[in-house]
């Protein structure tokens, strides 16, 4: 993609010549890759414009994304273009607790998408990634400690170690310094 208008330059132009830049982007953004490549990209810029845009008009006070959100709009499938990414940012900035709009803040239809991408077609290894996501998510936000992992899984701490070994997670999983 073609570099695009710098911000300031875009500011100063006149109301036709930003029209004549807005048709020119639009063309040139013809597929998802270029909306990851203009999120991606052009961070910086994105984070800017629409969520400062929408903490204008909210009164609300949100800096940006953090990295697992930017990575969800990456990899969402943008069929309604702009018009859709701008709605989702709105909706995020609405419900923004913190200064960093999280995955928590996105709509249930990006959340969605992301849960499908990534998972093998078998039901069988689908179910396998799955339960080794959850595990290890589990024995993290239980601060490593694999007795408080089992009781919040609803097994117990042997059938998690074997279950760890049968899935390839080191059962010497200590707390990272």
């Amino acid at each position: 993609m073609k570099q695009l208008v710098d911000y300031q330059m875009f500011q100063e132009m006149t109301d036709k010549d930003r029209r004549a830049v807005v048709k020119k982007v639009k063309t040139e953004i013809k597929d998802n890759k270029d909306y990851k490549d203009l999120l991606a990209g052009q961070k910086e810029k994105f984070q800017d414009k629409l969520i400062t845009k929408y903490c204008k008009e909210m009164g609300k006070k949100v800096l940006g994304v953090d990295n697992e959100t930017l990575r969800l709009l990456l990899n969402h499938n943008w069929r309604g273009g702009v018009r859709e990414l701008e709605n989702v940012i709105e909706r995020a900035v609405i419900f923004a607790r913190g200064e960093f709009i999280s995955v928590n803040e996105m709509s249930d239809q990006i959340k969605g998408s992301a849960i499908l991408q990534g998972f093998p077609d078998s039901l069988k290894d689908a179910m396998r990634k799955f339960e080794k996501e959850h595990i290890i998510k589990t024995i993290k936000k239980f601060d490593y400690s694999k007795e408080e992992a089992a009781k919040a899984l609803a097994i117990g701490l042997s059938s998690l170690y074997r279950k760890m070994e049968e899935l390839g997670i080191p059962t010497k999983t200590n707390k990272p310094e």
